[in-house]
């Protein structure tokens, strides 16, 4: 949710946004991304690569820890103009780091 859409939600002085969950598709990516916010800090995070939503709602709607971990340790050190500029650079940073895991276990 953007600033300007959770300003013409137009919440009342008596309601705080405690917690939201975001679906986003990241189309120069190919890749949909699920977030959780508490407040503003970032608390789940799950995404698959690609244009299947069905695929995604099932079973990628979650939160990932080992993700969410990584992402928040690299986010501020990546590049970006938003958000979700610098999330998508941790994301393709996590698949090179699990790739590369992956890779030294064969």
């Amino acid at each position: 949710m953007t600033d300007q859409q959770s300003k013409s939600l137009n919440y009342s002085k008596n309601i705080e946004l405690v917690s939201r969950t975001e679906l986003v598709f990241s189309k120069d990516n190919d890749r949909h991304i699920w977030v959780e916010f508490e407040g503003a800090d970032l608390v789940g995070v799950n995404f698959c690569q690609g244009d299947e939503i069905e695929l995604m709602t099932k079973h990628y709607c979650e939160n990932d820890p080992k993700l969410l971990r990584f992402v928040s340790a690299v986010l501020d050190h990546v590049m970006g103009s938003d958000f979700y500029e610098r999330l998508n650079e941790a994301l393709w940073a996590y698949c090179t780091y699990e790739l590369n895991n992956y890779h030294d276990r064969s």
